[in-house]
């Protein structure tokens, strides 16, 4: 469980716990039975839960801050990665949570002659770092040219980085050369000394990398395609930033020659979401769909133009559904709620051949604030659940549910946030600010409702 903005949490479902009864003025509405509820951080300040995604079996992610923004959650690397586009993207191993950056090294090592030795001419050193992942960074800057006469060159402050910082390497120039090779990796964060005696010929012919840079620092709607982690800059919302495969924590984000892909540049929309569907990343603007094409960094792109012109999906409000002919897309656009096959879209809110027509309640719903809907697919029940909010309001009010298998849709006074099943329960978080975490379900053996007592205590890092 992560927090973002006033710190970093870790949380861990308990036993026992505070019953607190519902609202009597205003009870919520559930499909299979009443909500059961349980404090999350009853001191906290009254913070609403705004997201918690499953990162494996054992370990549910969750990611809050102060600035009220809902954040995405993506796996890869065996890393939760979420990003909310205000603070900088934080990643989750299961027992810590911090930033998704590595920071390259600040500093260069100091180099001074050692005993006699191999080395004859003019050398440099850089220093990278590597993550418990693998990840590395782009080095710090370059010592200061030493030249030695048969010498041995001892290298002193190196630099050592954070937590997540596992081992560094050490790359070196050629005799009187400029361009920098692997020498060495230290095995651990530690050791500040070195001693180098390789001749050139035993270098090693991997060069120092110089497109490792740290992902956007406000990133959004995390969403990993090909083993790539794609995240989206705010502050250039038409463009789609995506990491080194395999490693979410390193980026190319150079102006000009960096890894990212303009989305429609001059149609005046930003990009509002971006889902993967039978081996195509799909990026949706307000009115528009864009395939992204491609399996790499050098063949990445979109198509001249947009699959539609008229329809796109909020990111956080789409979840798969599988109705037995293959995954679908389903999501909250700005005018309808959408079934998308990877081809064309179906509004689902409108089949007036089954009596479906909630485009009033749609259009009744705030269009500033279509971004904080939140999707769930509901496998157990067959439902895909919507939580959105109604102009007037300040958090999500109501909750739209689509029963796929018998294809009926209804509307309930819930007030929520993100939805995940865990340990065959479904959960979901209060939009309120009292911190709640809420369970679906719950009966005695005679039918009638039970309230199940559960306690989320949560443990600083």
């Amino acid at each position: 469980v992560c927090c973002g903005g006033g710190g970093v949490t870790t949380a861990q479902l308990g036993t026992g716990g505070i019953n607190l009864d519902l609202p009597a003025s205003e009870p919520d509405q559930v499909m299979n039975g009443p909500l059961d509820r349980g404090s999350l951080h009853p001191d906290d300040g009254g913070q609403s839960v705004v997201s918690f995604n499953l990162v494996d079996t054992k370990y549910s992610s969750h990611h809050r801050g102060s600035h009220a923004l809902l954040p995405g959650a993506e796996t890869l690397a065996n890393l939760a990665i979420g990003a909310n586009g205000v603070d900088k993207p934080v990643k989750f191993d299961g027992t810590t949570c911090k930033d998704l950056e590595i920071a390259a090294p600040s500093t260069a090592p100091t180099t001074a002659l050692g005993a006699a030795g191999n080395l004859t001419g003019t050398y440099q050193y850089q220093v990278t770092f590597v993550s418990t992942s693998g990840a590395e960074t782009n080095p710090g800057s370059a010592s200061t040219p030493l030249a030695a006469t048969s010498d041995m060159i001892l290298l002193t402050a190196i630099p050592t980085g954070g937590t997540e910082v596992a081992s560094r390497k050490i790359y070196r120039t050629l005799t009187d050369g400029s361009v920098f090779y692997y020498l060495d990796t230290i095995v651990n964060n530690t050791v500040t000394t070195y001693t180098d005696d390789i001749t050139d010929a035993n270098l090693g012919t991997d060069l120092v990398p110089e497109t490792h840079t740290v992902p956007p620092t406000n990133g959004k709607f995390p969403t990993v395609y090909k083993e790539f982690l794609f995240l989206v800059d705010p502050d250039l919302p038409t463009r789609v930033y995506f990491s080194h495969q395999s490693f979410p924590e390193i980026f190319y984000t150079t102006e000009g020659t960096g890894y990212y892909m303009i989305i429609g540049l001059n149609d005046g929309e930003d990009v509002i979401g971006m889902k993967s569907l039978r081996e195509k990343l799909y990026v949706f603007k307000e009115r528009s769909t864009w395939p992204i094409l491609g399996d790499s960094p050098d063949d990445f792109k979109t198509t001249s133009q947009a699959l539609t012109s008229s329809i796109g999906l909020y990111h956080h409000s789409m979840d798969y559904v599988d109705m037995g002919n293959g995954e679908l897309i389903v999501g909250l656009g700005k005018n309808g709620l959408y079934t998308f096959d990877g081809y064309s879209y179906q509004n689902i809110g409108v089949q007036p051949s089954k009596g479906i027509n909630i485009s009033a309640f749609i259009q009744s719903l705030d269009k500033n604030q279509l971004y904080k809907a939140r999707g769930f697919n509901d496998i157990k029940n067959n439902k895909y659940r919507l939580s959105v909010m109604q102009s007037g309001y300040s958090y999500n009010n109501k909750e739209i549910v689509w029963d796929y298998k018998h294809n009926w849709i209804a509307i309930h006074n819930i007030k929520r946030n993100s939805m995940v099943e865990w340990n065959n329960a479904v959960l979901f978080g209060s939009s309120q600010s009292d911190s709640l975490i809420h369970q679906v379900g719950g009966f005695n053996d005679n039918g009638t409702a039970i309230s199940i007592i559960a306690e989320f205590p949560w443990w600083p890092l």
